[in-house]
């Protein structure tokens, strides 16, 4: 059986529920909830409810119309995005909240205000629990309608005939990490939806009695398009677990892929590190992880010793060697755009640190100098190109950083309304990434965020290596550091700045923490941070994907609002 065939086979993102175009049973949908309820559906029951909100929403919407979706991991998500397109409407996935969290309610409704307003949204789809919430929205968007709940679906699908969208489209719109403030929605058509399942498919290919495990959010690409749309597409079963449910336990996690003899799961370098840190041994060898084929690992810099940490740590359970694939992708790309090869061993490049920082040449470290490691994420996709341009945009030989543009059947139609970021993001055909990397014999290698780099004192350095060394450090909180440069304007330079959350109070232990920070960074990379502060949990300020927001962290830092510990 090939599934390479959706854009052939499919006029719409719709088209992947339909029972004959993969043949066999209808593949199960699984889905655990925040509380850790579970839901289990299947493709067929999944549209026979999606076409009754379709027929609720063609009521009262006209094709184009977006409408956002404001929900947790959920059957309802997936009843309310596929009803929204039978209905020819433009779904709009947001961020939930947890209903019980009433105080930081203001909040939630302003970051969440700036989207529903970019987006022109008529109707908002929630919880049930929160649609008194939800309601104050109302006051701060003045283009929505209403608020909607599943209890207000009450339209039957007999004689309903959904709206025929074609390739060309407007599916969704991924509204991309970053300032909520300057919100910016990537618009999706259907065929950049259908071109990209199709690409994933080609890259991993799909077995007999495959299945897939993920527990990142739906209102993310990976999380959507990864995890879920792709295994309806590809005509096989899917477990979707709340994100909270696997930051509480991510031993949940590999359980679920032990449980449900899964095959495929998909998540960020923090997710496998995580798991490195938090599943106990003991519990490991109760795991049965032989039947895992393809880990995909890709939405932030991959750290080549926590996957080796996790292959070791869970070699127990029966986890196969080489099964890690470290991808690249982003959502102007819809998802994917490059993927290394199955069943083949992670490719790592030793490089000299100061040749790369300093003159962009990735080349072999001599014996005496500082090595960086650079993991690779592959070749592109079917029939995309990728590319590595200077400053001026002139193309850059193999083993030259500079920017990575990608030319693909998948990218994006634009920013929504928004013809100036649109203008600089796409020129010539060629999404301009803004992120750092090189070439090697076809394959792409990550280095960097180009508007990332920190520049003090003549050296350049990279935030999220900072970032992952300082972690390393005892009491510092996995994930949550994050590096930016504060401007000296006495001096004329920048400086590195470092805020690191830690549960740590003692007032001794602060202080050796910070030395310590100090200590490994000087050790490691020769980079001696002018600022080093500790916050308590929950400070470091993040994307509703989780990740870091480096801007905002400098911002805050400027005016005062972390809480020092020290």
């Amino acid at each position: 059986m090939s599934t390479v065939q959706l854009l052939e086979r499919c006029s719409s993102v719709c088209d992947i529920l339909t029972t004959d175009l993969v043949a066999g049973a209808p593949p199960e949908v699984t889905v655990v909830g925040r509380s850790g309820g579970i839901s289990t559906t299947n493709r067929d029951e999944l549209r026979a409810e999606a076409l009754r909100w379709g027929a609720w929403f063609a009521e009262r919407i006209e094709p184009g119309d977006r409408v956002a979706l404001c929900l947790p991991t959920s059957v309802e998500f997936l009843h309310a995005f596929f009803g929204v397109l039978y209905a020819g409407g433009v779904a709009v996935p947001m961020p939930s909240m947890v209903p019980h969290l009433a105080e930081y309610v203001p909040a939630f409704l302003e970051a969440r205000a700036p989207v529903v307003n970019d987006s022109g949204a008529k109707f908002l789809v929630t919880h049930d629990d929160l649609a008194d919430v939800m309601a104050g929205l109302k006051e701060l968007c003045g283009g929505l309608d209403a608020v909607v709940t599943a209890q207000m679906i009450d339209a039957a699908a007999d004689g309903f005939e959904p709206h025929r969208a074609g390739h060309a489209d407007l599916a969704m719109l991924q509204y991309t990490s970053g300032s909520t403030g300057e919100p910016k929605g990537v618009e999706l058509t259907h065929r950049c939806l259908l071109w990209n399942l199709d690409a994933i498919t080609a890259g991993i290919g799909v077995e007999p009695n495959d299945a897939c495990v993920s527990w990142l959010p739906l209102y993310h690409d990976m999380g959507l398009i990864g995890g879920c749309l792709w295994p309806l597409g590809a005509g096989i079963g899917t477990s979707l677990m709340a994100t909270e449910v696997f930051l509480t336990e991510p031993s949940f996690w590999m359980q679920a892929i032990s449980t449900q003899n899964a095959s495929i799961t998909v998540a960020p370098n923090f997710g496998y590190a995580l798991s490195v840190k938090r599943v106990k041994d003991d519990f490991v060898r109760d795991l049965d992880l032989s039947r895992v084929r393809v880990m995909l690992c890709g939405a932030e810099p991959i750290d080549p010793d926590v996957l080796a940490a996790f292959q070791d740590k869970f070699a127990p359970a029966g986890l196969p060697r080489d099964v890690i694939l470290p991808v690249y992708g982003l959502a102007e790309a819809t998802l994917a755009a490059t993927f290394t090869r199955t069943r083949e061993p992670v490719k790592v490049a030793h490089l000299e640190r100061e040749a790369l920082e300093q003159h962009g040449v990735a080349r072999d470290p001599s014996a005496d100098s500082v090595a960086a490691e650079v993991v690779c994420v592959g070749s592109p996709l079917r029939d995309n190109e990728v590319k590595i341009v200077d400053e001026h945009g002139d193309p850059l030989p193999q083993n030259r950083q500079g920017e990575v543009l990608i030319r693909s059947q998948s990218l994006m139609r634009g920013y929504f309304r928004n013809a100036a970021a649109t203008e600089r993001t796409i020129r010539n055909g060629w999404l301009h990434t803004g992120d750092l990397g090189f070439l090697r014999d076809g394959e792409l290698y990550i280095t960097g965020r180009l508007k990332d780099l920190i520049i003090t004192y003549g050296r350049n350095f990279y935030p999220h290596d900072i970032e992952r060394i300082s972690q390393q450090v005892a009491g510092v909180r996995n994930g949550c550091v994050v590096a930016f440069a504060v401007h000296n304007a006495e001096e004329s330079t920048d400086e590195i700045a470092i805020v690191a959350e830690t549960r740590a109070t003692e007032r001794g232990q602060l202080i050796e923490m910070r030395r310590a920070i100090r200590k490994l960074l000087i050790n490691a990379i020769e980079c001696n941070p002018k600022h080093v502060v500790l916050v308590p949990p929950r400070e470091v300020p993040k994307t509703t994907s989780g990740k870091l927001r480096r801007n905002e962290a400098r911002r805050m830092f400027e005016a005062g609002e972390f809480t020092k510990l020290l």
